[in-house]
């Protein structure tokens, strides 16, 4: 299991990609008019695709007993030759 980041560290270790999911982040806060903040990350293989993944605090209220609202993740691959040089 991979280490769980904290948003500054993600940042920092990964800017070009943060900066992808911070505009992803940007684009859901203007379409819910919700607080979303970042409070962790790390990063996760799906298919042999590294994807880096943040979990996120929201103020979005539903009704879902399976699923709290109040969290979210947004994920992004790691295209970038300089982040995807950091995990090997």
């Amino acid at each position: 299991m991979n280490p769980i980041l904290s948003p500054r560290a993600a940042r920092n270790d990964y800017p070009h990609t943060w900066d992808e999911l911070k505009a992803r982040i940007a684009e859901a806060k203007r379409a819910t008019d919700a607080e979303i903040i970042p409070l962790g990350a790390t990063i996760i293989e799906i298919e042999g695709v590294s994807i880096l993944e943040v979990m996120c605090v929201t103020d979005l209220v539903a009704d879902d007993a399976e699923m709290p609202a109040s969290s979210m993740r947004f994920r992004v691959p790691l295209r970038d030759a300089a982040d995807l040089k950091k995990l090997h």
